[in-house]
């Protein structure tokens, strides 16, 4: 099925994208216009040429007369050629992860390289909706001290969730620090994420905004490298529940792989119960990530929607009661601090073994309470840091990073973890 907005307005031998990059149009010996031809020789002439001016992908093929508007989501895959990279969204992108560039960042940590993978990825909404399930870590973002955005630790993080055996992962979502990211760097970190997992998880993709025209291209594109969408109802002013049923209707045949429903509080505008009984039957629609778990919204959730579509938890905080409920998952931010003490807690309610659950929960309720009280992804990645995982990175601006004392702090409830739990999670003391 057509991608309905990806039509480009063509002035002055120029591309205007719907995202609001321009991209500079050329002819080289390798891509004049001409017959369509799929030959792989003329592409690759043709984009070695690129090196010199940029071309997004699209464009590219449309000047070497191999495609013509519309363009169809199974074109969304990115073609590497060279080191350079090319987007049908954002043009050429250089390739960032020279495998020699990727390395261990601490004990247990797992290696990117060993899980890269261009595997067969998620291709229908019906493999999506039988993928999604279990424990999903919430992958944390890394930025340098300076705000650039670290690809590098970002697969590092990836690697050592799978190292761990996570069900799946979640890249770019709230706590994955969306809102502070450009269009185009969040397609590099979907890009980067799908490289190292390839089929071994489901990935799901935050696409959310309060642009709807970025929303379709970001969703198109998540869908069309085999991760599953993670849409939100777009955060603006005085949406009415009636108007976000109808922007899931339009927005879910835009994925080859279906649309995740983001209900996330922490935006602004939270779907009532009803708006998501009524949006899960809408094809397209595969599963659910609920923020809202008070516990009578989980009550409703658990008899209404569960079986239609997959449900995940979107918090660990409250980990035993949506499970409990039958709720086929969860995300876990603080996964990424204590990635095994969250599993075994995990999989000790799921065998059945609630006491043994009940004890691991608690033995770090202690960074719970920083989490709250120093916000989140912050206190995540400070404790990921103090575990040596330096591939947590830091926070991008406007958050900012917990001071020396907090950090303290964060160290404190790691021990308490560790000594409650039992569990050796290798922290520094003295």
């Amino acid at each position: 099925m057509a991608v309905a907005h990806w039509r480009t307005a063509r002035y002055m031998g120029r591309e205007f994208s719907p995202i609001w990059r321009r991209e500079e149009a050329f002819c080289s010996e390798g891509a004049k216009p001409g017959k369509a031809s799929t030959d792989a020789s003329k592409i690759a002439t043709a984009a070695g040429a690129s090196r010199r001016r940029p071309l997004g992908l699209f464009a590219f093929l449309h000047t070497a007369g191999v495609l013509s508007p519309p363009l169809h989501i199974h074109i969304l895959r990115l073609a590497d050629v060279g080191h350079t990279r090319y987007s049908p969204l954002f043009g050429a992108q250089r390739t960032m992860l020279p495998d020699s560039q990727l390395h261990h960042s601490g004990a247990r940590t797992g290696d990117p390289r060993q899980f890269r993978t261009r595997g067969t990825r998620m291709n229908d909404p019906i493999e999506a909706r039988e993928r999604i399930k279990g424990l999903f870590n919430i992958t944390m973002t890394p930025f340098d001290k300076d705000g650039a955005l670290n690809l590098s630790g970002l697969q590092q993080n990836v690697a050592r969730a799978l190292h761990f055996g996570y069900d799946g992962l979640l890249i770019g979502g709230t706590y994955g620090e969306f809102a502070t990211m450009s269009p185009e760097e969040r397609l590099r970190l979907f890009k980067a994420a799908v490289d190292v997992v390839g089929d071994r998880a489901p990935v799901l993709l935050c696409t959310a905004h309060s642009d709807q025209r970025v929303i379709e291209e970001l969703t198109a594109a998540a869908g069309g490298l085999g991760g599953v969408p993670m849409v939100m109802p777009p955060y603006v002013s005085e949406i009415t529940q009636a108007q976000i049923v109808d922007f899931f209707r339009w927005i879910a045949p835009r994925s080859k792989t279906g649309v995740m429903i983001y209900n996330a509080p922490g935006t602004g505008v939270t779907m009532s119960p009803e708006s998501i009984e009524e949006v899960s039957d809408i094809p397209g629609i595969v599963a659910l990530k609920q923020g809202d778990l008070s516990p009578s919204v989980v009550d409703r959730l658990a008899a209404t929607v569960v079986g239609k579509i997959r449900v995940l938890a979107a918090s660990d905080l409250a980990l035993p009661a949506p499970v409990a409920m039958g709720f086929d998952g969860l995300s876990s931010t603080n996964s990424g601090a204590l990635p095994e003490l969250i599993l075994a807690c995990y999989q000790a309610l799921k065998n059945g073994e609630t006491a043994r659950a009940a004890r691991l929960h608690r033995s770090w309720y202690a960074l719970r309470a920083k989490a709250r009280a120093f916000g989140q992804p912050q206190t995540t990645k400070s404790a990921m840091r103090l575990r040596g995982w330096e591939s947590a990175g830091y926070v991008r601006r406007p958050l900012q990073d917990p001071s020396g004392d907090q950090e303290r702090q964060i160290l404190e409830a790691l021990l308490q973890a560790e000594a409650a739990s039992g569990l050796d999670l290798g922290l520094p003391r003295g």
